[in-house]
């Protein structure tokens, strides 16, 4: 693992993260800047509560295409090792968070890295897509099925690949929590948004488009 290869494949990464589907379609679908509504962000969370549930799993799917696709090239046509692999992970999320055309104000990166797993390791990743959804759905809050999703990736990250990848999951899980401090206030506020709440918001809604 070289310098060289270090540059390049955290710049694959961070190109494959620029890719922002929630922004785009916050300009296309409604003519708006999604980071000025909602949650203020450009993610899928965000793209749900401001465009409607469709545009949200779009959103999410697209996000975690952009993290498996930058690592299988990684993989197949680079032929990298594993720990640059995580590099090139790394560089997407960076990328989603920070993206340099939309002043450094993207999303939270919850859906890209586990894009970014199921390149690296499918089972690892199945197993933080399960967990996000079953922890949002019994809480009723992403920011707690994001949190525990995180711990279950640092274990299994540990558990089994080298320091490399250990450093960088405790990064990404210490990037995601400031990039939730907002959310995590709100909870202690109790003003943070619910996912029933936004459930029933994009009902409400779609009703009101019809009549």
């Amino acid at each position: 693992m070289t310098t060289t290869t270090i540059l390049i494949a955290l710049l694959l990464g961070y190109f494959f993260g620029l890719i922002h589907p929630a922004y785009i379609f916050g300009k296309v679908v409604k003519g708006i800047d999604i980071r000025k509504n909602g949650s203020n962000n450009s993610g899928a969370s965000n793209a749900t509560i401001v465009l409607g549930w469709k545009y949200g799993v779009l959103t999410a799917v697209l996000d975690i295409l952009k993290g498996t696709i930058a690592i299988l090239i990684g993989r197949f046509v680079l032929n990298y090792e594993t720990s640059l692999l995580f590099l090139i992970g790394l560089g997407v999320i960076i990328a989603h968070d920070y993206p340099f055309y939309m002043g450094f104000k993207g999303g939270k990166g919850t859906a890209s890295v586990i894009g970014v797993f199921l390149g690296i390791n499918p089972f690892i990743g199945l197993v933080m897509g399960a967990t996000i959804i079953i922890g949002t759905f019994v809480t009723d809050y992403i920011v707690y099925g994001t949190i525990a999703m995180y711990i279950v990736a640092c274990i299994l990250t540990f558990l089994n690949y080298s320091i490399v990848g250990g450093v960088v999951i405790v990064t990404l899980t210490l990037l995601s929590i400031f990039k939730h401090r907002n959310n995590l206030r709100k909870l202690k506020e109790g003003t943070e948004i619910s996912l029933r709440q936004t459930i029933y918001k994009n009902k409400k809604d779609k009703q009101n488009i019809s009549k």
